[in-house]
């Protein structure tokens, strides 16, 4: 893992950085196959009963094809804890 912010090649011009290959991010969403369910108002996508957290953002440690801010993943439940997982904090 990097220091927050330290690589300042690719962060968007709203100042958002590292979204992308430090760590995976777990996320609020549920996971779903495919977008049909998703709310369309950036809402996060929530199922009662659900195991199932979305991962966003690859890791140092996976291959180009997992390095995109539009890759997602299923990682399982919340208390699932490895080295290459992380949380971003948002408001």
């Amino acid at each position: 893992p990097m220091p927050v912010c330290s690589r300042p090649i690719g962060s968007s011009a709203a100042g958002l950085c590292d979204l992308v290959g430090n760590l995976w991010e777990w996320t609020l969403d549920d996971y779903a196959e495919g977008y049909a369910h998703i709310p369309t108002d950036g809402a996060a996508h929530m199922v009662p009963d659900s195991a199932s957290k979305v991962s966003r953002g690859g890791a140092y440690s996976y291959g180009t094809a997992h390095q995109s801010a539009f890759f997602r993943n299923d990682h399982g439940e919340a208390d699932f804890q490895v080295i290459t997982y992380g949380f971003r904090c948002a408001r």
